[in-house]
């Protein structure tokens, strides 16, 4: 009771902010997306639907703000909207209807707020803090599972909050592993020593965590995480060290029943797991050609619809995220999917390109370095896992997108500066030159 009395404190606490400033909004309704704060408490207020009402705060508070109304024209966010329209039309052709609308309702309502979050990161501070909101709801559980694995001598199964999106421990290593990178971004932005100390500790907490989940597509995520912030990271001491201290004692903290799965990894042909893996990812195969509108949403999780295409096979998730998508999305549906992905790795390529044109550009350099380990590791770890629409990656794509609006908007102002300057005869201005910048507002304006 405490708990739902706090929770509703906080929530309709900071619910009229989304009205005055609907970031506010953004961030506080990613936070109870990821965070899932109401699966922690018992009583009415576990029972509200909080994303609904944050979403619908945000909206109204967007269209009595001053801020920003379009929805910018970028690559990523056409996508997005062509991939709602496409998983409209597939549901609407669904083979199990009523089971798909309830799976076309959730993610079209993620889509829609990913876009006003796209909408609303305006400025490099939004950006940042979007990225910190990110961190801080799914490092809750990477900080919670590092401290459960080193007291329990990794004797127990690390698992995610019931009822959400990360509750098998799998999905929750993927989560965890995605963080990562943006975890070590963070550190790398943080000028003050406690912060940049606390972030590395959340660091190797989450390797323990990953660890401790007994998940074996955690561990690739993991593996191709660590190796990508090596690979990518211009400060080579760093990550060598956070690598190199955390994950041998991760490592050595795990009993021989965690090696003894590992090791399950190479001998697929002996584990039912594995095995039952394969079969289903043919009949999704078979299911997303079957039609060019594919089965729609969960069609490979009903009996009488797996007995269509092989009867020997039981439904069941598809375990693959390109799988899941192509058999529910169809060729078309997957192909618009696919290319988000695509697109948010050369938005991260620009960045990092663009991050070395100006010194206070930097960060974006920096950004777009851990995003692509981020989406090396949601690629490999997904790759055996179903979370093809989670909301982290959605999101973290919009604040690459948007920066790369912010920077170049930045590039155009001055690129008009030197065409003023050249048809005056005059002195080009010096970048960034004309009114102050004063403080941040609320709002993180």
């Amino acid at each position: 009771m405490i708990r739902s009395a706090a929770l509703l404190l906080v929530a309709f606490g900071l619910l009229p902010l989304a009205l005055v400033s609907p970031f506010v909004g953004v961030l506080l309704w990613t936070w109870i997306s990821l965070m899932s704060p109401q699966q922690w408490v018992w009583g009415f207020a576990g029972g509200i639907r909080w994303g609904l009402y944050m979403l619908a705060a945000t909206m109204v508070g967007w269209m009595i703000s001053a801020d920003r109304k379009a929805i910018p024209l970028s690559a990523n966010n056409i996508l997005i909207v062509v991939l709602m329209v496409w998983i409209s039309i597939t549901t609407y052709f669904a083979l199990v209807p009523d089971a798909a609308y309830q799976k076309w309702d959730y993610v079209f309502r993620v889509l829609v707020q990913v876009l006003i979050s796209a909408a609303l990161m305006t400025t490099r501070v939004r950006v940042h803090a979007m990225i910190w909101m990110l961190v801080i709801s799914i490092g809750f559980y990477g900080v919670k599972g590092g401290l459960f694995t080193v007291l329990t001598g990794g004797r127990f199964d690390v698992q995610g909050p019931e009822a959400t999106g990360i509750e098998d421990r799998n999905h929750l290593a993927l989560a965890l592993s995605i963080t990562l990178p943006l975890i070590y971004y963070l550190r790398q932005q943080s000028e003050h020593v406690w912060v940049r100390l606390g972030l590395a500790v959340a660091f190797a907490m989450h390797v323990f965590a990953i660890v401790g989940t007994y998940s074996r597509g955690g561990l690739l995520a993991l593996a191709a995480a660590l190796g990508m912030i090596f690979l990518r990271s211009r400060a080579k001491l760093a990550p060598i060290l956070l690598v190199a201290l955390a994950t041998p004692a991760a490592l050595f903290f795990m009993p021989d029943r965690w090696w003894d799965r590992m090791a399950s990894i190479t001998a697929y042909e002996e584990d039912g797991s594995a095995t039952g893996r394969l079969t289903i990812w043919r009949v999704c195969f078979q299911i997303g050609l079957s039609s060019i509108f594919g089965g729609g949403f969960v069609a490979n999780q009903y009996g009488y619809i797996v007995d269509r295409f092989d009867p020997t096979v039981a439904p069941r998730a598809a375990h693959s995220i390109f799988l899941e998508v192509f058999a529910e999305q169809g060729p078309i549906g997957f192909a618009i999917w696919a290319m988000t992905l695509v697109v948010g790795f050369y938005n991260a390529s620009w960045l990092v390109r663009a991050g070395k044109r100006k010194p206070d550009w930097g960060w974006a350099s920096e950004l777009g370095r851990s995003t692509q380990a981020a989406l090396v590791a949601y690629l490999v770890g997904g790759a055996f896992l179903s979370l093809g629409y989670w909301i982290q990656v959605l999101l973290l794509l919009a604040a690459i997108s948007a920066a790369r609006g912010i920077l170049a908007a930045d590039l155009r102002q001055e690129a008009r500066e030197r065409q003023l300057a050249t048809r005056i005869g005059g002195r080009r201005p010096e970048p960034g030159s004309g009114p102050a910048q004063g403080p941040v507002p609320v709002g993180l304006r």
